[in-house]
This record gives C-alpha cells, structure tokens and sequence, in this order.
C-alpha cells in the first residue's frame, strides 16, 4: 500500500477524540439555528410553540457543553433552554451532517482523483481497501475502467 502523502501530528486516538469534539459542537450549533424548542423561550414576534399533554415542554434540562461564543445567550435555566439541548434536535442536526459529510467525502474524493490520487490512496484516506474505494466511486480515476459485472455464460445441460 502507498505511503500517505501527509504527515500526521496527532494519534488517530488524538483524532478521533478531536473530531467528536468538533461534531459534537457543530451538532448544537446547527440545532441551536435551524430548530426552536417547543414551549419555554421563543424569538421575539414568534408564538409560543403548544405545550405536551402533560404541559410541559419537550426540552428541559440543562446543558452539558460550554455555551458557544457566537451564540448570544447563555441557558443557564431550564426555562431558558434552546433546542441544542434538546437531543432529538441534536439527532435531527446530526443526521444532516452525516448527510453532509458524505457529500463532502464524494466532492474531496473527486478532487483528490483530479489531483493524481489513485484507488489505492482515495482507499488509505478513507480507511478502506483500494477494492472498497473503486466499488464506491466507480470510474472516478480517470484511466480506469468501472467494474461491470458480467455474466459467464453456463453450459447447457445434455439431455
């Protein structure tokens, strides 16, 4: 297998712990701007949003992460909490970026194809075989064939 055209500067434990730290993040970040909680706090001018049955609202709790400079406000009570606390609005914003990251993945893919990469390297970079690269970006080398499955042809039975 190739070397990797990089030098790495963390551990891939270093890595993985940074990554699901910057995830994490951006998954309240996304919650925080693109959901609201139903009841409890709601921009100025917007309804409140109805109650539970119970009347209560879906979203109580307190957070667990530092609040994000960018986000304006600081929920330091349960009334006050914003749906990036919520974990089903953190689920719903975690399955876009995982939507997204696999958008991101094919772009970058294509540009490292662009750029010299081969299925050997696109495989390295992305944790999986040269054979698992090609079966997920068929035909992006340019140079080789995409693999088509063919049938063999079977011999007749004598009868």
């Amino acid at each position: 297998m190739p070397s990797t055209p990089f030098a790495l500067v963390l551990s891939e434990d270093e890595i993985a712990a940074l990554a699901d730290e910057a995830v994490a993040d951006l998954a309240r970040r996304v919650a925080r701007r693109a959901f609201r909680p139903l009841g409890g706090s709601h921009p100025a001018g917007a309804p409140p949003a109805p109650r539970t049955a119970g009347g209560s609202s879906p979203s109580s709790g307190t957070r667990s992460g530092g609040s994000s400079p960018s986000s304006g406000s600081s929920a330091s009570s349960p009334s006050s909490a914003s749906s990036a606390e919520d974990p089903l609005a953190t689920l719903h914003a975690l399955a876009h970026l995982q939507r997204a990251l696999a958008r991101q993945i094919d772009r970058t893919a294509a540009r490292a194809a662009h750029a010299g990469a081969g299925y050997p390297e696109l495989g390295q970079a992305c944790n999986m075989t040269r054979q698992g690269a090609r079966r997920r970006w068929p035909g992006l080398v340019p140079g080789t064939a995409a693999a088509v499955p063919t049938r063999t042809p079977t011999a007749e039975p004598q009868g």
